[in-house]
């Protein structure tokens, strides 16, 4: 039975706002992650972020040499990191809010990091682009969502998980053009959050204010296919005039989907679950409801609630 008390809490930290890293006055913590046996975090601070891993007690041994950098970048400009494990190493994706987006990894040595991208912003045919917003591993491949207004992309890691090639067109656009999923759309998307659900790739769009089309794209793992699910972009049950995707989880085989309607104070959360098709079975639980399942979604191959496929023995 969960303690519920108010004082359940046990502080991690020793002192608010330090974690025993470089910085003593930190605003937040970015990003969270499980990595090699350890606990692996970002720290929130304009151009100061830190990467810290826990080994147990009150302090993070830090992973990024040097503060507000991924690697030895010539201006310390990264707020925050967004993580994802891929092969067993952490990927570590920026957030600068300028036009140097980038990703490393990071295998576990010391405080190397290896930089995946030749130049600072630049993803495939694609310059100027601004912070890694979202990352996800789905059927076996890294893919990667970054921002840019009016010309956001979700790109694919083409090399072996255990390349550090930084040769440009490693990183495959799987949208129809920046700023777009499919042909359809109008070239106003600046940011995409990502998320496996049922064997598929989602995409959650998100626009300025006054444009109001968010949409929900599902993505089947061949370059270009992508599927609009709301019929109407911008529409979600009875509201219209949504201009954002914030956030979408996974629980118990239905999709939740955050909205963002800035200042307008109507944000909400909306269901959606897909079963044409689909039928399940082997739901495992760990422990404390930690579920995990094998699905068969149409005529594909089984795969894991966290998109990764294989095959029976």
């Amino acid at each position: 039975t969960a303690d519920t008390t108010a004082d359940s809490f046990a502080l991690v930290n020793a002192t608010r706002g330090s974690f025993g890293l470089s910085q003593t006055a930190i605003d937040g913590v970015q990003d969270l992650a499980v990595w090699n046996g350890n606990l692996v975090l970002s720290t929130t601070e304009p151009n100061l972020a830190e990467v810290g891993r826990y080994d147990g007690g009150t302090t993070f041994v830090q992973i990024n040499a040097t503060d507000g950098k991924l690697v030895a970048e010539a201006t310390a400009d990264v707020d925050g990191f967004n993580f994802t494990v891929y092969g067993g190493k952490l990927f570590l994706g920026t957030i600068a809010g300028a036009l140097t987006a980038r990703v490393g990894v990071h295998a576990g040595v010391g405080t190397t990091i290896v930089a995946l991208n030749a130049t600072l912003g630049t993803f495939g045919a694609n310059a100027s682009m601004i912070d890694v917003t979202s990352m996800q591993v789905y059927n076996g491949e890294l893919y990667v969502a970054v921002s840019n207004t009016n010309g956001a992309g979700i790109y694919r890691w083409l090399p072996e998980v255990n390349s550090v090639s930084t040769t440009v067109t490693n990183w495959n656009l799987v949208t129809n053009a920046v700023g777009k999923v499919v042909a359809g759309d109008t070239a106003n998307i600046d940011s995409f959050t990502l998320k496996n659900y049922n064997g598929r790739l989602y995409a959650g769009s998100q626009t300025a204010a006054a444009e109001d089309t968010a949409g929900l794209y599902e993505y089947d793992g061949t370059k270009g296919n992508w599927s609009l699910i709301n019929t109407t972009r911008g529409t979600f049950g009875a509201q219209t005039g949504v201009n954002a995707i914030s956030s979408i989880q996974s629980l118990s085989g239905v999709l939740y989907v955050g909205t963002d309607e800035g200042t307008n104070n109507v944000g909400s959360v909306y269901t959606w679950s897909k079963t044409e098709q689909n039928s399940y079975g082997l739901q495992f639980d760990s422990g404390s409801n930690n579920l995990g399942k094998l699905s068969f979604v149409g005529d594909n191959q089984p795969n894991d609630s966290g998109g990764h496929f294989g095959s029976f023995l």
